[in-house]
């Protein structure tokens, strides 16, 4: 997992070309009137890619807990 005390720009990118964000930003940006049913103002569609990062950011970290705490814990009840 990538840490922000590796620098601020390697976390930005690391967010940039997730492949969240390779599917996510296309489709808001291409098929607002599909997603909404009209075309976003600029300040709601800022609002949208903010919410969808801010998503991202709470799914990557409750993914990384998951794998460190619970599935090391669960593993060998699963695979056995």
């Amino acid at each position: 997992p990538l840490h922000f005390s590796q620098g601020p720009s390697m976390y930005l990118m690391y967010f940039l070309t997730n492949r969240f964000n390779v599917i996510y930003l296309p489709v808001l940006f291409g098929f607002q009137e599909l997603l909404f049913s009209r075309q976003l103002s600029l300040p709601f569609l800022i609002g949208a890619v903010l919410a969808g990062q801010i998503g991202l950011i709470i799914y990557d970290k409750a993914y990384e807990y998951f794998q460190g705490h619970i599935w090391s814990r669960m593993r060998g009840r699963f695979l056995n």
